[in-house]
Formats: structure tokens, C-alpha cells, sequence
């Protein structure tokens, strides 16, 4: 298992492309990051559409707006779409 962080002085916009990047190159990852709250969470999750039921994968493959501010993956434990800030991104480790 590989650990990947992103640069924290990054714009915002070279973050998101980095850690999409990341999920894009493993089918299942480990994402930390914090919360509004500013609790840390760990969170299982994936942006390959083959882990996802068809009808959610069907929604994943529409083209969208980017919102570079905000990251959106499917959470592999909760089956469910999951969201969370480009800016409280911590690590990603793949699960596979």
C-alpha cells in the first residue's frame, strides 16, 4: 500500500486535479481528510464506475460544472455519493 499526500501550498485547482488524479489510478482507496467539524475521517471510497451500482455509475459518467473546491466519490461503505474539501484533503491510500 502506497500513501499519497498533496502539496498543501498548491491553488486549489492543481490540488483537485491531484487528488483526482490519484483516485482515477486506483480502483479503491482510503481517503483522510477533515471534516467541517474538524474531526478526521477515513473514508472508502472510489470513482470507478464498475464499483458502483449502474444507475449511479450512469450519473457519474454525465459531464458536470467542475467545482474544483469540492471533491465527489462514491463511498464503497455507505453506497452512496460523498463529498468532501479540496482544501481538508490529507492522504489517500490505495485499497486495492
Amino acid at each position: 500500500m502506497t500513501t499519497h499526500t498533496v502539496d498543501a501550498t498548491l491553488p486549489v485547482q492543481e490540488k483537485y486535479r491531484a487528488i483526482t488524479a490519484m483516485l482515477k489510478e486506483t480502483q479503491k482507496a482510503n481517503i483522510q481528510f477533515r471534516k467541517k467539524d474538524g474531526e478526521l475521517r477515513n473514508m472508502l471510497c472510489t470513482l470507478d464506475s464498475s464499483l458502483m451500482p449502474v444507475q449511479e455509475s450512469a450519473k457519474y459518467q454525465k459531464t458536470s460544472a467542475i467545482n474544483f473546491e469540492t471533491i465527489v466519490v462514491w463511498c464503497i461503505d455507505k453506497a452512496a455519493w460523498r463529498a468532501f474539501k479540496t482544501e481538508n484533503f490529507i492522504s489517500l491510500t490505495s485499497a486495492e
